[in-house]
């Protein structure tokens, strides 16, 4: 909700009319996307409401300086959440007015949070530049830029409806250079710094990265679009008393329909079917299967078991005290002095996997399998 609302303020403070702007909150917040991440606890929509707050807080610091300092507050808060949040700081560069008061109040604004984020680094991890996410120089290359960008070609429309394409058009519209700066340079950076991210083109929902910069293309498609002349459809209902003549009219009433808001229903209706589609309002009953399987394990496996999972690995250690191995780079070698292990302690091996995983255990770990039991889509296997 306060996405949504964030979303259409900074739309009327970038010249979107207030038609539009209801149209840009609703779309961009009822995007699968947004939904599918609205019903878990993970930072992607609260990454992307900060930025809101601190573009919004920006822009209406030309009219008052008091509110810079909410935009550095907001800012803040927003590289806490994330830390590539930090790369916002371009186009609140263009947002913020040109005068050392406002950027005075926007520095005093974010300080105490930078100042917690380095006390937190360094108490954490010894140095204020060091997070706990480690050295992720490795994760990021050019060589991601031709998949990943493909990646948004693909999915952007789908996840934020097709109607987002126009925002392309922006240059043609007759709009102050600093508007544009802004959208080009908030959408820009988010896309460019996670279309070198190794894994952003895995699936549709690793979007979720992009998600503080996509409310920049909703905006710019709404400019776009703002500038048509639509067509309209007027339906008209009077009362004609029997025996008047046509022109006379009574008491009635006239509704009319222009294909704007067909053409945002429309889109809705788009991002209604893809939610549906990709099961993106599904996520808990999907899930379901990692809080059953991992307190059966807890439960019911011996207190001698010792187990191995590759998904499930993460769940069967936060549920159960009972040692687990994720066996991705298991050697032979490794694997036989696993055996010996087992064999002279008298430790029996049980298996947690997905159907996917269980010809590669049977290749990392040979022997005889057989099935304990299936928990939805986890089988527990016992090997003798």
């Amino acid at each position: 909700l306060a996405f949504a609302w964030l979303l259409y303020l900074t739309s009327r403070e970038l010249g979107v009319r207030p038609d539009w702007s209801l149209g840009v909150a609703l779309l961009e917040a009822l995007k699968p996307l947004n939904l599918h991440f609205a019903l878990q606890p993970m930072s992607a929509i609260v990454a992307a409401t900060w930025t809101l707050a601190a573009l919004y807080s920006a822009l209406r610091s030309h009219r008052q300086a008091a509110w810079a300092a909410g935009a550095g507050a907001a800012f803040a808060l927003a590289v806490l959440v994330r830390p590539t949040n930090l790369l916002l700081v371009v186009p609140l560069a263009f947002a913020l007015p040109a005068r050392l008061r406002a950027w005075l109040a926007f520095g005093l604004g974010g300080l105490p949070g930078a100042v917690f984020l380095a006390f937190y680094n360094h108490h954490l991890h010894g140095s204020i530049t060091r997070s706990g996410y480690g050295d992720v120089s490795s994760l990021f290359s050019a060589g991601y830029l031709p998949g990943n960008l493909w990646h948004y070609v693909q999915w952007i429309p789908v996840v934020a409806s097709p109607l987002v394409l126009a925002a392309v058009a922006l240059p043609r519209v007759a709009l102050e250079r600093r508007p544009q700066l802004i959208l080009a340079t908030w959408a820009g950076v988010i896309l460019l710094c996670y279309g070198a991210y190794y894994c952003t083109s895995e699936t549709w929902w690793y979007l979720r990265f992009i998600l503080p910069g996509l409310p920049a293309l909703g905006i710019a498609a709404a400019l776009v679009l703002q500038e048509f002349r639509y067509p309209a459809w007027v339906f008209v209902s009077h009362f004609v008393p029997a025996g008047a003549p046509p022109d006379r009219r009574g008491a009635g009433r006239t509704v009319r329909v222009s294909a704007a808001l067909l053409l945002v229903v429309a889109a809705l209706g788009w991002n209604a079917w893809w939610t549906r589609s990709l099961r993106a309002t599904q996520v808990e009953l999907d899930e379901r299967t990692y809080p059953l399987a991992g307190r059966w394990i807890a439960g019911q496996l011996p207190a001698d078991a010792v187990r191995v999972a590759y998904q499930m690995s993460g769940a069967a250690y936060y549920y159960s005290d009972k040692p687990v191995l994720m066996p991705i780079d298991l050697v032979p070698a490794e694997a036989e002095r696993l055996d010996r292990w087992l064999t002279s302690h008298r430790r029996v091996l049980y298996a947690a996997l997905y159907p996917d995983e269980e010809a590669l255990i049977r290749e990392k770990l040979p022997g005889h399998w057989e099935v304990v039991t299936r928990l939805r889509r986890v089988t527990i296997w016992r090997r003798h």
